[in-house]
């Protein structure tokens, strides 16, 4: 959403369960990877879609796509490749699973991770890699509502926004775990840690509700930047590859709020290596039909690039990664279609200066629930094929 100078995006919330009903019974879809069918009780008067001719897949382009895929839908990245091709992913989230100790949606911690430490091991070994993802609009919003409404104490937070990582050395130690259980791809002695930093943690205006400083004090985004620079310093040898996901406006690129967040990097001598930005939900006094949303999207990166090309971001010497959110959007009237996919991969493979492709998210591409109004977390909402979005992306 678009709020005067603030946007509050997302790659989406997540735990998202659907349900489905079935004549008199009801089907839990745990994962938009499984195909689903109704049998018997009579006929639909509801025609299926039209699909459009399905996208091929492509040959692989020179340079990464990396798509969100929600760990709590599915985790298992070889499946996952195997049925789309997809060479990279970017892995979410991480958060706090209680006492500052990371762990996917809060639930399954990351040290001792033997089953998706060897889905890594398998994407790594295919030629691929996977970005491991911190915070998202979950981890980044305070809780409205229950025992820990507005408060930082709460679960499921992201790391540096929870009260539980106290300061920089409590910090650093949780992001060290992710490194010593997954570590670096062999191929290139690099780990790639991504930050997505949205909502409230990204805000700086009290009477636009919580703000990144956290209840005990403490600038969340200084103390993940500090922990970041000391991290790197802990790790000689080894290549920590940054990159920060925000949200940017339809014009102008990055608002005030998130470019504070690129400064305060520089103040720390933090490196960011990709700028990653959500040109998506600008909010409903912007409806943006299929088809007519790849400018919207060139119209925003352009100004962002226009930002990391001058000073003072021009120090950060950062590329630029986009993530759109495909088929339909959070916000009403927002949809992103395979159009719209096929000319920003059209504009964005042949520029230098943008560095990774990627899209919101792996479980919702696929055609299973057309013609919805509604964001899903396990459909796109548009009539297409299984993959398209990927197929379409992958050739970047």
């Amino acid at each position: 959403m678009f709020a005067g100078a603030r946007l509050i995006s997302s790659p989406r919330l997540s735990r998202v369960i659907r349900l489905k009903k079935c004549g008199a019974g009801l089907l839990l879809f745990f994962s938009s990877l499984l195909a689903v069918s109704c049998g018997g009780g009579g006929t639909s008067s509801v025609p299926p879609p039209v699909l459009p001719p399905p996208i091929p897949v492509p040959e692989a382009g020179p340079k990464p796509f990396a798509p969100y895929v929600d760990l709590s839908l599915n985790n298992n990245l070889p499946e996952i490749q195997s049925a789309s091709a997809i060479k990279y992913f970017s892995a979410a989230f991480i958060v706090d699973g209680g006492s500052c100790t990371p762990s996917w949606g809060g639930s399954t911690a990351v040290e001792g991770d033997a089953t998706f430490t060897g889905y890594v091991n398998t994407i790594r070994s295919n030629g691929g890699d996977v970005i491991f993802s911190f915070g998202g609009a979950s981890g980044d919003n305070l809780p409205t509502s229950g025992t820990f409404q507005g408060s930082n104490n709460a679960p499921g937070l992201d790391l540096a926004y929870s009260n539980a990582c106290k300061d920089v050395a409590t910090l650093t130690s949780a992001l060290q775990t992710v490194i010593t259980q997954y570590g670096a791809n062999p191929a290139n002695n690099t780990i790639y840690l991504d930050f997505d930093i949205e909502g409230n943690a990204v805000n700086t205006d009290a009477s636009q509700g919580p703000t990144r400083i956290r209840s005990d004090g403490v600038d969340s985004v200084d103390l993940r930047n500090r922990a970041l620079a000391s991290l790197i310093a802990n790790n000689p040898g080894l290549t920590i590859n940054i990159s920060v996901t925000m949200a940017i406006a339809p014009t102008g690129g990055l608002p005030a709020d998130q470019t504070s967040v690129l400064q305060n990097a520089l103040n720390n001598s933090t490196p960011v290596s990709i700028v990653n930005v959500m040109p998506f939900d600008f909010g409903p006094s912007m409806p943006i039909s299929s088809g007519s949303y790849a400018p919207v999207v060139e119209t925003a990166v352009n100004d962002t690039l226009t930002q990391l090309a001058n000073p003072p971001l021009a120090s950060l010497g950062a590329k630029l990664g986009v993530t759109v959110m495909i088929g339909v959007n959070d916000s009403m009237g927002e949809v992103f279609g395979i159009s719209d996919a096929q000319a920003v991969q059209g504009y964005a493979t042949p520029k230098a200066a943008i560095a990774r492709l990627s899209f919101w998210s792996v479980g919702r591409d696929n055609g299973s629930c057309a013609g919805s109004s509604t964001a899903s977390a396990t459909c796109s909402g548009i009539a297409q094929n299984t993959w398209d979005f990927s197929h379409v992306f992958e050739a970047f």
